[in-house]
């Protein structure tokens, strides 16, 4: 596992100040590994003790050591060659590295089993707060253009009535990008004592939400994406909900009922345009 890896992975759990050092460390890995210690303390405002005790917390010996580590993972990663004064090339860089660092966080035998579950359940019910929740809103509208029937669930008090509702044959998916959010969390829980499988998309492996699942997809957070000016925290998310959908689309039926769904949309919107 490369150094950046680790580093996101263990992020959640890290001291405040020592997240400071991670976010720099992850954000700008080639700056640091021309830095001193007592620079990238400066940068990050801590002290060099702090730095001291993160890098031994990855495994590292010294900040030296760390240096190399960084080094080495530098070297699988793509030149950028974004020119920074032009927007769409910046926003095209940013969704690049996005894409690529999610693309290698997931497992295809992982989303056949996903596919699968969706495929089987009875009932298919999407848990999301905040930005989450219209990400949830939008893979709700995909699912039911298929026929399948979902639900989305963007209210924390309505998510936990359901979340005690459900069975053995129904299905939740989850969406958080930190894993952290507790009224997700304390919904998952509930649905878990109904016997009732769950699906999280999450970027921390060891996240509440990731250990309460039965099944988490990975995805790369974004806040770990060096660009100041433009974040998508639900860009990844989004992202694995169109490979989730192009795979059920792969299904004969879901095919046949997403055309009809789609093209009598078309027609309703069509039709629109031929008034007085």
């Amino acid at each position: 596992m490369k150094i950046s890896d680790q580093i996101e992975n263990i992020f959640p759990s890290l001291p405040r100040q020592e997240r400071k050092v991670a976010m720099i460390a992850v954000q700008k890995s080639e700056q640091v590994q021309q830095m001193s210690i007592s620079e990238l303390a400066g940068q990050a405002a801590v002290s060099n003790a702090t730095i001291t005790r993160f890098v031994k917390r990855l495994g590292c010996g010294n900040f030296a050591g760390f240096k190399i580590s960084l080094a080495r993972g530098s070297e699988d990663s793509e030149p950028s060659e974004t020119d920074e004064s032009d927007a769409t090339t910046s926003v095209l860089d940013f969704y690049s590295k996005v894409l690529n660092k999610t693309r290698h966080k997931l497992n295809s035998d992982e989303l056949r089993q996903a596919v699968d579950w969706i495929t089987t359940s009875h009932r298919v019910y999407l848990f999301g707060i905040g930005s989450s929740g219209y990400s949830a809103h939008e893979f709700n509208q995909r699912l039911m253009r298929m026929g399948i029937y979902s639900i989305a669930m963007t209210e924390s008090q309505i998510m936990a009535m359901v979340g005690s509702l459900t069975g053995p044959q129904d299905l939740v998916i989850a969406l958080s990008n930190s894993g952290r959010t507790l009224s997700v969390n304390e919904a998952v829980n509930l649905v878990r004592n109904q016997g009732t499988r769950v699906i999280s998309i999450t970027s921390y492996p060891d996240s509440p939400l990731a250990k309460l699942s039965d099944l988490s997809l990975l995805v790369q957070n974004t806040r770990f994406i060096d660009n100041s000016r433009f974040i998508n925290s639900q860009f990844s998310i989004m992202y694995v909900i169109d490979i989730l959908t192009t795979l059920l689309v792969q299904n004969k039926k879901f095919n046949q009922k997403m055309s009809r769904t789609i093209g009598m949309v078309e027609d309703k919107r069509l039709s629109s345009f031929g008034g007085n």
